[in-house]
């Protein structure tokens, strides 16, 4: 056998070796894969409680179908955020571990420095309580600790993120949502002025009584794809209606949908030169 063949193989296998032993990073055990927490699920979780390092806790409830924030005064959560939450519980693998050692909790964040995570069912029974810690050596993964044991695992990919939104970040920042398509009617009030428009049959927008009156329609595809996912930049819970100007509200735009009620954004003082109070009415 040509020796240079010979060489180039094992060349090749110190390669690999090196490549896998990076990824892993103080890899100690690599048993069969298998979900860390199969029961972690949207479906069967009840209540979720998520507490940083700081000590500030994040306490998510289902409600019906519907996810609140507990903590944060039974508010509507976030839908995207509290899936994406599930979708990276579901990555977390057992087959990975790179430590059984108490002592060694620190090195990887995932002692007091780390996130906790409590899931419960709906029969309050725990079914995931974990601490995620620090990035892995190749900066797309984390280091995750069941709370129970010492064993510390390498995830997959990067999922600190979708646990670590402080204490306002998984209220739902969405004020109003539609889909714009689905508009039938706008009407637009600034003080004693008044517009209102109403799509025609072939999707012509005109003024409402008057449809000799068009409206632009790229204008106002615009402003119904903004009011269509209109976000907050912030909450304003300890702000009193009237100091916010909506004792009454100075502008109201109301949208009418083919099906379901209307939505109609109050608009109040203004906060900054560039910022409005405004409200969801109700």
């Amino acid at each position: 056998m040509n020796r240079t063949a010979v060489l180039g193989g094992v060349l090749v296998a110190l390669v690999l070796a090196l490549a896998l032993l990076v990824r892993g990073g103080n890899r100690a055990d690599n048993t069969a894969s298998g979900l860390l927490f199969p029961k972690a699920t949207s479906a069967d979780a009840r209540k979720i409680e998520i507490t940083a390092k700081e000590g500030d806790a994040s306490v998510l409830e289902k409600r019906g179908e519907e996810w609140v924030v507990a903590s944060q005064g039974g508010f509507r959560a976030d839908a995207e955020a509290v899936n994406a939450l599930f979708e990276k519980v579901a990555t977390i693998e057992s087959g990975n571990v790179v430590s059984k050692s108490a002592e060694k909790r620190s090195l990887f964040e995932v002692d007091s420095t780390g996130i906790r995570i409590e899931i419960l069912s709906e029969a309050d029974k725990p079914v995931a309580d974990f601490v995620i810690g620090k990035s892995g050596p190749d900066f797309q993964s984390n280091y995750v600790r069941p709370s129970d044991g010492d064993k510390v695992y390498l995830s997959s990919e990067l999922i600190r993120s979708a646990f670590d939104k402080g204490r306002r970040g998984w209220r739902d920042r969405k004020i109003l949502a539609f889909a714009a398509e689905e508009v039938t009617a706008v009407r637009f009030t600034n003080g004693d002025t008044t517009i209102a428009l109403r799509k025609g049959g072939e999707g012509v927008w005109a003024v409402e009584g008057d449809e000799t009156r068009v409206a632009r329609a790229p204008i106002l595809d615009g402003v119904l794809r903004t009011l269509s996912r209109y976000m907050t930049d912030d909450f304003a819970d300890s702000v009193a209606a009237d100091t916010a100007g909506f004792s009454p509200p100075a502008r109201t735009i109301e949208v009418t949908l083919s099906a379901g009620e209307p939505q109609v954004l109050e608009v109040g003082a203004m906060k900054s030169p560039t910022q409005y109070w405004v409200r969801r009415k109700g």
